[in-house]
């Protein structure tokens, strides 16, 4: 953790510029306490130097599975039909690149942030959410693997998506 702060440090000498995102993804889980859907995510941030990304991010996720035999998932979800529901994350994305700058290049992703869960009877409570990832970017578009949990409901996501802005950058 010192040494991403060390060279993030170093890399903030350079001008950071607008970078946002804009993601669609497919989840599946194939064992235990599964979950599957579709999302639709944004990230506003900024690319720093070469390497580095940091940002906000908002989601639009229908979750289906989760649910057991009897269709009772945790006290504050509903359940129907083996759909959880929508939920919306909200969450901080960092990534570390190859070299941002390249046509083609690779990178690490990690989301990670909370659901709010707010209940009809007044009760409010948040899910973990986290979502680390491996992926490639080719001019703007971008594609990545990664494994989403949300709180204890777990599985392999494939997202697909557009990088926004982000031009080169010049030394300050």
């Amino acid at each position: 953790m010192l040494l991403f702060g060390a060279v993030l440090g170093v890399q903030a000498q350079k001008r950071s510029i607008y970078q946002g995102e804009v993601d669609l993804g497919v989840t599946y889980g194939p064992f235990g306490k599964t979950l599957g859907g579709v999302s639709l995510q944004t990230v506003q941030g900024a690319r720093i130097g070469d390497h580095f990304s940091v940002g906000g991010g908002l989601g639009a996720e229908l979750v289906i599975g989760g649910c057991d035999e009897n269709h009772d998932v945790e006290p504050y979800m509903c359940c129907h039909d083996g759909i959880m529901g929508l939920v919306t994350p909200v969450f901080l994305n960092f990534k570390g690149y190859l070299d941002a700058s390249k046509r083609t290049t690779g990178y690490i992703s990690f989301d990670l942030g909370l659901i709010p869960i707010f209940e009809s009877h007044g009760r409010s409570s948040a899910m973990l959410y986290a979502c680390p990832a491996v992926g490639i970017k080719a001019r703007k578009f971008k594609a990545d693997l990664g494994y989403k949990f949300i709180g204890e409901y777990h599985g392999f996501q494939l997202r697909f998506g557009l990088f926004l802005g982000g031009g080169k950058q010049k030394e300050k």
